[in-house]
């Protein structure tokens, strides 16, 4: 349940700072990789976490100074 009640702290918080169209993008981008990891398209995948982890910078910066505090 703990797991759950973070996941959830976590993508709200995704939806604040990144925005609604941001983080849509986002769980587009995972079905995808869902998808081809089905398929075997490794590189596809590799190709969309690094769009991913672009798309997450801010958020990460965030977490960054808010943890550091």
């Amino acid at each position: 349940m703990q797991l759950m009640h973070e996941l959830y702290e976590d993508i709200t918080l995704e939806k604040q700072l990144l925005g609604d169209r941001a983080h849509r993008v986002i769980r587009d981008i995972d079905l995808q990789m869902h998808s081809l990891k089905e398929k075997h398209k490794h590189k596809l995948v590799h190709d969309l976490t690094n769009k991913v982890r672009k798309l997450w910078e801010p958020l990460k910066e965030f977490q960054v100074r808010c943890c550091t505090r």
